[in-house]
């Protein structure tokens, strides 16, 4: 699992690529509104949130700035870490 540590403005740093691995991601809007969710494309699926491009439950309540992610070898493993936090 690889952590996403804060950049220099705060903000996780997002790798150019993370090849053969799937992330879950944090997302919230500022009011505390918070989205998780599994990808296996973190900066395609941050542009969809950013852009609005899918009609969503990040679209309904603006929930669009990446605040952390985590890197996962299996799809099983990121799935149960995202169900934990959920909880």
């Amino acid at each position: 699992m690889i952590l996403s540590p804060p950049g220099l403005t705060g903000r996780p740093s997002i790798p150019e690529t993370v090849d053969g691995s799937t992330q879950l991601l944090r997302l919230h809007r500022i009011g505390g509104t918070l989205y998780i969710g599994v990808t296996n494309d973190l900066i395609r699926r941050v542009y969809e949130h950013k852009s609005g491009a899918a009609e969503s439950f990040t679209k309904r309540h603006d929930v669009n700035r990446l605040v952390y992610f985590e890197c996962f070898d299996e799809i099983e493993q990121a799935i149960h870490r995202e169900k934990r936090l959920k909880k």
